[in-house]
């Protein structure tokens, strides 16, 4: 494995965050994996290609492994079970080792868990284009000359159907679910701690933050949390575009933003634990089928 070399899946953050069990991760390397190939079924299974990934001694569900030129690059889920957490505001370190079926074991690698790493997801490796989308048509919150593979035009404001965030890392849920596994049908699997959005720096009303139940194919989005909210009254003054490039802050809290006439604006996804409560309302349609 690469020095530095397990990310977060959706922000690819390289500035040393630690990531949380449960979520995706991105795991980059030499001679991991001999011939790429991607998850078919959930639930997922630990060994794709021959190779399997342990945390802390405990097979990690693999979304794809894929064999480059340059690197190879495995994407898993991090397992529930990888470290108990005991709040508030615990960490941990969890032992990472790839297996091949050959017998080779890498050297082991330390990565730093904490209960939440959110990341939210974009249709490029690191900073690009949000997966966030509207729930009442699924146009992607992008302007229509993005060139994405999907519909596209800004977000509305105050749209109470909501926009749906796709991120990974947003920590437990109140209905806990296997490792490598999805809510069963009906069940919301809402997190415990909501998080505070930001939208061009104004807090957006969060209706759900929780596990997503749809599954995209063999390489799109598995395993993916949601957050389904209203954007603020305030944001009109940037023309309502949610999407752009990402920011880190200073604490590595997860921006996304786009120059608007008077300001920059984005999302803004906070790991620190807000204290609030679920607000209440629903978001059924929260998941996207995704690249």
């Amino acid at each position: 494995m690469s020095p530095g070399g397990i990310l977060n899946a959706a922000s690819s953050d390289k500035t040393g965050q630690p990531v949380a069990p449960g979520s995706l991760v991105s795991i980059y390397g030499s001679n991991l994996v001999l011939v790429s190939a991607g998850a078919l079924s959930i639930p997922l299974d630990t060994q794709l290609s021959g190779t399997s990934v342990t945390f802390n001694g405990v097979l990690a569900p693999m979304l794809s492994a894929t064999h480059g030129s340059g690197q190879d690059q495995l994407n898993v889920q991090i397992p529930w079970e990888a470290m108990a957490f005991q709040p508030p505001n615990t960490s941990g370190t969890a032992r990472v080792v790839v297996t091949r079926n050959t017998g080779a074991i890498s050297a082991p690698v330390n990565v730093a868990l904490t209960p939440a790493a959110p990341g939210i997801f974009t249709f490029q490796t690191g900073p690009g284009q949000a997966v966030a989308y509207g729930n009442t048509d699924y146009a992607i919150a992008a302007l229509e000359t993005a060139g994405l593979p999907f519909p596209s035009h800004p977000a509305k404001i105050g749209d109470p159907a909501t926009l749906v965030i796709l991120a990974t890392g947003l920590g437990p849920v109140d209905h806990p679910v296997s490792s490598g596994g999805i809510p069963a049908a009906g069940v919301l699997s809402r997190t415990l701690t909501t998080p505070t959005v930001l939208v061009g720096n104004v807090p957006a009303q969060v209706v759900f933050s929780g596990l997503s139940p749809y599954v995209a194919g063999p390489s799109g989005v598995f395993r993916t949390q949601s957050l389904c909210g209203c954007l603020p009254d305030q944001y009109r003054d940037c023309d309502g575009h949610a999407h752009g490039q990402r920011r880190p802050t200073a604490d590595s809290d997860e921006r996304y933003y786009q120059p608007g006439r008077r300001d920059d604006c984005g999302f803004t996804v906070d790991r620190k634990k807000t204290g609030s409560k679920n607000p209440t309302g629903s978001c059924l349609g929260s998941g996207r089928k995704g690249s």
